[in-house]
């Protein structure tokens, strides 16, 4: 191993907060966050590609003196562990998340997909499970982006360093406060973890927009679509053609002008009341 890269455990040690959990679920290692109030309504958030579930603390934060907020990381992401088969394709994201759901949250819950992660999402909302009360995509990717084209890794690829990640995410995000050095450093690390580069390439390859336009159709539950203004990667125009997909239930759109990619980072607070009041309505 090269000098100066860590193991997953080392990240763990670095990087796991006094609310982390760490388990296994059909062979995989997962790692979540879980705060708030136990007996209320829980809502689980996917975050996207590279940045994993600490960086959403101020979101979490301005919704955990209400609810039970988790946020999971799942392969090729954060603090998890790989698929040890190298299938990282989103069905199988999405039985595991069932599969981590099934253990985790008996009651109702609220599912929030972001970025890569709203694919995930958008497949299990689909399997129409009973605690599932709505669902929030953010800045969601799984339809064809307008004018053909991808924004997905090639294949293969080495770990990237610091420079690297200071320059994507200054792309991703436009809040003069939410890029700090410690995330480019914590985003950089983890994606030198032996094997996490292949991991999150993979699981970037594993973009379905089909498979997603299928599922969007069989969606009972409520939708909130979270989208801003200022996405390199998915411009606005995306909300509305979500919004048209989802032909079994209703959906609502909410625009978040000046903001980047990284929705629920870049505005945290806003993007955390839309939540709330959403809850509310579906109470």
């Amino acid at each position: 191993m090269r000098s100066g890269i860590m193991t997953l455990d080392e990240a763990l040690q670095r990087y796991a907060t006094p609310d982390s959990h760490v388990g296994t679920v059909g062979g995989v290692r997962l790692h979540w966050i879980d705060e708030g109030l136990r007996d209320a309504l829980t809502i689980v958030l996917l975050p996207g590609q590279w940045l994993g579930a600490r960086q959403a603390e101020r979101w979490a934060a301005a919704l955990r003196d209400r609810y039970r907020v988790i946020r999971l990381d799942l392969p090729g992401q954060g603090l998890a562990g790989p698929f040890h088969d190298g299938d990282y394709s989103m069905p199988r994201h999405a039985a595991l998340l069932a599969d981590w759901l099934a253990v985790m949250v008996t009651g109702r819950y609220l599912l929030v997909g972001t970025s890569l992660s709203g694919m995930i999402a958008v497949l299990h909302a689909a399997t129409r499970p009973a605690g599932l009360v709505g669902l929030i995509l953010a800045n969601a990717s799984g339809l064809p982006r307008p004018g053909g084209g991808s924004v997905l890794p090639p294949p293969g690829g080495v770990p990237r360093d610091e420079a690297f990640f200071a320059a994507k995410l200054a792309t991703l995000l436009k809040s003069p406060d939410a890029l700090t050095e410690a995330m480019i450093a914590e985003t950089a690390t983890l994606d030198q973890l032996p094997g996490r580069c292949n991991e999150a390439n993979a699981r970037g390859r594993a973009f379905s927009s089909d498979a997603t336009i299928a599922a969007l159709a069989r969606i009972q539950a409520p939708v909130l679509l979270q989208w801003s203004t200022e996405s390199t990667y998915l411009p606005a125009t995306m909300a509305d053609r979500f919004a048209a997909a989802l032909t079994g239930t209703t959906a609502k759109i909410r625009l978040h002008p000046g903001v980047g990619h990284l929705i629920i980072i870049d505005a945290p607070l806003a993007t955390a009341a839309e939540v709330r009041q959403f809850a509310e309505e579906i109470a």
